[in-house]
């Protein structure tokens, strides 16, 4: 799985034409946002470990591959128990979201806006989702001392990594 996973994330790097940094926030998920429906007002919190402006820049990409793996990655719903991982007939190890994970029309939404606004268009869906599944990784000897969570991550990073073996 690390084999093929960075195959894609090498060609990922190649195809990025990202020549600059960016201010990022450096852990945008859903636990990080905080809503007031009574203002409308949106607020991210619990930025990673910035003590100055020098220390904000980042790969201008990676707030968008974190958002991703919230959106759609479930890392929310795997960092937080709300999953179950279930044989099925044929004995494949099967991911269950609570809910079926993040809300379909977010997803798609999410996803048109990459590739419409994206400077590079299609490609960008691409990359940003080989950057996610670098993230995914990542989490493995994060989690070690919760295993369900491990298989959870596992699992997402083997769906991604066929995604995108199914896009080359």
């Amino acid at each position: 799985m690390a084999a093929r996973a960075r195959h894609l994330i090498d060609i990922a790097i190649q195809r990025d034409p990202s020549t600059a940094l960016a201010i990022g926030h450096g852990d945008p998920c859903f636990s990080n946002i905080l809503f007031d429906r009574r203002t409308g007002l949106m607020r991210l919190i619990d930025p990673r470990g910035a003590k100055s402006l020098d220390d904000a820049w980042m790969h201008p990409l990676y707030d968008l591959a974190k958002f991703s793996h919230s959106i759609c990655g479930a890392y929310d719903f795997i960092n937080n128990d709300l999953f179950d991982c279930q044989l099925d007939g044929q004995l494949v190890l099967r991911l269950q979201l609570q809910d079926g994970g993040s809300p379909a029309d977010l997803r798609a939404l999410f996803l048109e806006a990459l590739q419409d606004r994206m400077p590079f268009g299609e490609g960008s869906l691409f990359i940003v989702r080989a950057y996610e599944l670098s993230l995914f990784l990542s989490m493995l000897p994060l989690h070690v001392d919760h295993p369900r969570k491990l298989a959870g991550f596992a699992l997402t990073a083997a769906a991604l990594i066929q995604e995108l073996e199914d896009q080359l």
